[in-house]
C-alpha cells in the first residue's frame, strides 16, 4: 500500500507539473500570436512614441554599444542632449543587449516579446505563490500580460519594461517578508534595481505603493519588520542603480520638473469616467489603420488606446468581489485606487495627491494600478470558482473558462498596435534626405503644421516620416535643433524659445542661423507666402528650405564681447552673431577684438568632438553644442577651461598656433557612482551564490499568502 500511495503521489506531481507547463506554453503562444507581425512576418511597429522617440533612441543605443561605447551624449537632438541621463534610454538595462541581435526596429520587437513573456511568467509565478490554483494563476497572467493596458504600453516601451518586473518585485519582497534572509533581500534588491533600470520611475513608484499596501495583509509585528525590510530593499536597489540615478537626478535638477510642474501640466491626460467602459467595450481599432475622429470622438486619443480586460475577466472580478475573500478584495482595492488616481482633473479628491507627486505627469498612467488590480482579482475570482479545480469535471470547466479568457483578450487587443513593412524605417526614399546629406553635416529645424484633413492614423505617421521630424530623422543621420526629451532641460527650453511660435520671417531665419540651422523642414504654407522668409531662404523642395549665412558648427569669431545671457533673443537676430563673425560670453569673461583663426578640420566623436584649429592670434573656439555639466576640454592633450559661449553653447580659448582641441563629455558623478554600484552588485552576487541556508535556519515572520488549495 505504501509503495502504491507513493507512486500515486508522484503521478499527481507529474500531472500538476504538466498543467503548469501547459498553462505557460499556452500563454507564451498567445504572446507570439499577439506579436506575430514583428516575430514572423518581418513587420515593424511604429505607432506614436515608437516612431518618434523609442526606435531612434534604441538605434542610437545599439550603434553605440556595437562600437563598444556607453552613450552619454546624443548630438543629433536639440543641438546635443544628455542621453544616458534619460532613464528611458536603457543604457544600463541588461535586456537592451537584445537590440544587438538585429537592426533596432526589428530588435525592438524582440525586446517587446521578451517583456511580455516575462510578464506572463512573473505573474503566473506570483499567482501561484499567493496560493491561486493553476487556472486562476493562468487567468491573472493572461489579463495582466495580454490585457489592454499592457498591450497599449508597447508604444511606450519603458512602461512595458518596468511593468513586466512588477510581479517579480512583489514576489521577491513577499518571499523575503515571509521568511527573511540576506539572500532573499539581495534577490529582491536586484529585481527592484532591474525595474528601476527599465526606465519608468512612475511604474516603479506604483509598484512600491502596492508592496507597501501588501504589508496590510500581515500581522502587526510582521508589518513593522516588513516595512523596515522594504525600505532596505529599495535603498539597496538605489545603490545598485547609482550611476543611472545620480546622472538622472542632475538632469532633473536642471529641468522644468525641478520644484514641481504646473498643476495644469500635471493633470493633462486624465482619465474620463466614460473611459472606464473601455474595460469591456474596446474602441474599433485595427492593426492596419483607423480613423482618429471616428475611433475617439473629438479626436482626443487617450494615452492608452485600450484598457480591455474582457467580459470573462469582468465576470471573474465580480465573482472575486462576492467569493474572493480577503485576497480578492485587496486587489479590487488596488484597482479602485488606480481608477481614483487616474481620473486626475476629473476627480477633485485626487488632485492633492497629484500635487504631492508634482514631478509626474499624466494621471492616466495610474490606470496601471487599475489593470494590475483587476488582473489579480480576476485570478481570485477563478480561484473561488465553485467545485474542485484540481480533479474532475469542474477542472475542465475552469480550464475552458481560462482558455476563453486568453482568446478573448488576444482577439481584441491584437488590433491595438500598428504594423508596417520591414523597410518602414529605411528613409532613403524621402527625397529631402539626399539634399540634407550633401556636403558637411548641417542642422535642420522642423516646423509642425496641423492639418485637419489628416484623420487616418497611418497617414498621420506617414506624414511625420515624410517630413523627417526630430528624433526619427536621426535614424538617417539628420541632426535637429528640436526634438523630444524626457526632461526639458533649461538650456533646451531657451533654445526652442528662440524659434517656436516665431512666424516665418527674416527674424526667424537669423535666429535659426544663430543656432547653426541650415535647413528647415515644413509643410506650413505660410513660409512660401512670406516675402521676408523667401528673401532669407531658398526653397529646395516642397518641404525643404535652405538658409544662407549660417554660423558654422565650430568656428573662430573675429570679435568676442561680454553680454548678459538675458539678451539672447536680441543677439540671435544680429547678423554678426548669426553668421559666426561675432560671439559673446558672460560678463567677467575674457573678451577680444581682431581675432584671427580658422578651423582646419572638425569631426564629432562618441561623447565628444575633435578639431584642428590654426590661430594667428589667441582665439576663442566656439562649438555650437549645448553646454551642460560634465563637458571638459583639452588643447593638445592638456586640460583647458570650458566656458559658455553665445548663451547656450561652449567655447575654449586657444593660444596662437596650430592645436588639436578636444571636447569630452562624462556625466558628473558617474565614476564614483559606478564604483559604489559595482561593489553593491558584487555583494548581491556573493549573497545569491553563497551556500543556501539549511532547513530551519530561516525563521518565518508571518505568511502573506492565501492558503493553497492544491
Amino acid at each position: 500500500m505504501g509503495g502504491a500511495g507513493e507512486e500515486r503521489r508522484r503521478s499527481d506531481r507529474r500531472r500538476l507539473r504538466r498543467q503548469d507547463a501547459a498553462a505557460i506554453v499556452a500563454l507564451l503562444l498567445a504572446v507570439a500570436w499577439l506579436l506575430r507581425g514583428p516575430l514572423f512576418r518581418d513587420e515593424v511597429l511604429y505607432f506614436r512614441d515608437l516612431q518618434i522617440f523609442f526606435v531612434p533612441m534604441k538605434q542610437f543605443l545599439a550603434d553605440s554599444l556595437r562600437q563598444g561605447v556607453l552613450p552619454f551624449w546624443d548630438g543629433a537632438i536639440l543641438a546635443g542632449r544628455p542621453f544616458f541621463a534619460d532613464p528611458q534610454s536603457g543604457a544600463l538595462y541588461p535586456p537592451s543587449l537584445l537590440l544587438l541581435i538585429r537592426d533596432p526596429a526589428h530588435a525592438l520587437g524582440l525586446l517587446i516579446v521578451f517583456h511580455l513573456a516575462l510578464a506572463v511568467l512573473a505573474t503566473y509565478a506570483y499567482g501561484r505563490f499567493l496560493g491561486q490554483a493553476k487556472p486562476a494563476a493562468c487567468v491573472s497572467a493572461a489579463v495582466y500580460a495580454l490585457g489592454g493596458w499592457t498591450v497599449s504600453s508597447i508604444n511606450m516601451v519603458n512602461l512595458l519594461q518596468a511593468a513586466a518586473w512588477t510581479p517579480l518585485v512583489l514576489l521577491a519582497f513577499e518571499r523575503d517578508t515571509e521568511a527573511p534572509s540576506w539572500r532573499r533581500l539581495a534577490l529582491a534588491a536586484g529585481v527592484v534595481a532591474l525595474q528601476v533600470l527599465a526606465g519608468a520611475p512612475d511604474v516603479t513608484v506604483m509598484t512600491g505603493m502596492v508592496a507597501l499596501a501588501r504589508l496590510v495583509t500581515v500581522g502587526a509585528g510582521a508589518r513593522i519588520r516588513g516595512l523596515a525590510r522594504l525600505v532596505t530593499i529599495y535603498a539597496a536597489a538605489a545603490v545598485l542603480c547609482a550611476p543611472q540615478l545620480v546622472v538622472a537626478y542632475e538632469a532633473f535638477t536642471l529641468s522644468n520638473r525641478y520644484g514641481g510642474l504646473p498643476v495644469t501640466e500635471i493633470l493633462e491626460q486624465s482619465l474620463r469616467f466614460s473611459d472606464l467602459q473601455r474595460l469591456v467595450l474596446p474602441p474599433p481599432l485595427s492593426s492596419s489603420d483607423w480613423d482618429i475622429f471616428t475611433t475617439y470622438p473629438g479626436g482626443q486619443v487617450p494615452l492608452f488606446l485600450s484598457l480591455y480586460v474582457g467580459w470573462v475577466a469582468a465576470a471573474l472580478v465580480l465573482l472575486a468581489l462576492v467569493r474572493g475573500g480577503r485576497a480578492g478584495r485587496f486587489w479590487l482595492g488596488v484597482a479602485v485606487a488606480g481608477a481614483f488616481l487616474a481620473l486626475g482633473a476629473n476627480n477633485p479628491a485626487a488632485v492633492p495627491f497629484h500635487r504631492l507627486l508634482a514631478v509626474f505627469r499624466f494621471p492616466e498612467k495610474y490606470t496601471y494600478l487599475l489593470h494590475l488590480g483587476l488582473s489579480l482579482a480576476a485570478g481570485w475570482g477563478m480561484h473561488s470558482f465553485p467545485g474542485r479545480l484540481r480533479n474532475g469535471p469542474a477542472s475542465r470547466v475552469a480550464w475552458s473558462v481560462t482558455l476563453l479568457c486568453i482568446l478573448e483578450v488576444v482577439a481584441v487587443n491584437q488590433r491595438v498596435n500598428l504594423t508596417a513593412r520591414s523597410d518602414y524605417y529605411d528613409l532613403r526614399d524621402v527625397p529631402e534626405l539626399a539634399l540634407l546629406r550633401r556636403g558637411e553635416p548641417a542642422r535642420a529645424y522642423h516646423r509642425d503644421h496641423y492639418r485637419e484633413d489628416v484623420t487616418s492614423v497611418r497617414h498621420l505617421y506617414a506624414t511625420y516620416r515624410r517630413e523627417l521630424v526630430p528624433n526619427l530623422a536621426r535614424i538617417a543621420g539628420v541632426e535637429h535643433v528640436g526634438g523630444v526629451e524626457f526632461l526639458n532641460v533649461g538650456g533646451h527650453q531657451a533654445m526652442l524659445g528662440l524659434v517656436e511660435n516665431v512666424p516665418p520671417s527674416e527674424r526667424l531665419a537669423r535666429r535659426l542661423a544663430f543656432l547653426g540651422v541650415r535647413y528647415v523642414l515644413t509643410s506650413d504654407p505660410s513660409f512660401a507666402s512670406s516675402p521676408d522668409w523667401t528673401r532669407a531662404a531658398q526653397r529646395k523642395t516642397e518641404l525643404l528650405w535652405e538658409l544662407d549665412r549660417v554660423a558654422p558648427r565650430i568656428f573662430v569669431p573675429e570679435t568676442v564681447v561680454a553680454r548678459a545671457s538675458q539678451a539672447l533673443g536680441e543677439v540671435s537676430e544680429h547678423a554678426g552673431y548669426s553668421s559666426g563673425r561675432q560671439a559673446f560670453v558672460a560678463r567677467g569673461e575674457r573678451v577680444g577684438h581682431g581675432l584671427r583663426g580658422v578651423v582646419v578640420s572638425g569631426s564629432p566623436r562618441p561623447n565628444g568632438m575633435s578639431a584642428v584649429v590654426r590661430a594667428e592670434t589667441e582665439a576663442l573656439v566656439v562649438w555650437l553644442e549645448s553646454d551642460y555639466p560634465g563637458w571638459s576640454a583639452s588643447i593638445d592633450g592638456k586640460a583647458a577651461r570650458v566656458l559658455r559661449a553665445n548663451g547656450l553653447f561652449m567655447g575654449v580659448w586657444v593660444p596662437a598656433g596650430e592645436h588639436r582641441v578636444e571636447f569630452r563629455f562624462l556625466p558628473t558623478g558617474f565614476i564614483p557612482a559606478s564604483a559604489v554600484a559595482l561593489l553593491g552588485w558584487l555583494v548581491v552576487l556573493g549573497l545569491l551564490t553563497a551556500r543556501p541556508p539549511r532547513q530551519g535556519e530561516e525563521t518565518p515572520i508571518a505568511s502573506t499568502r492565501h492558503t493553497r488549495r492544491e
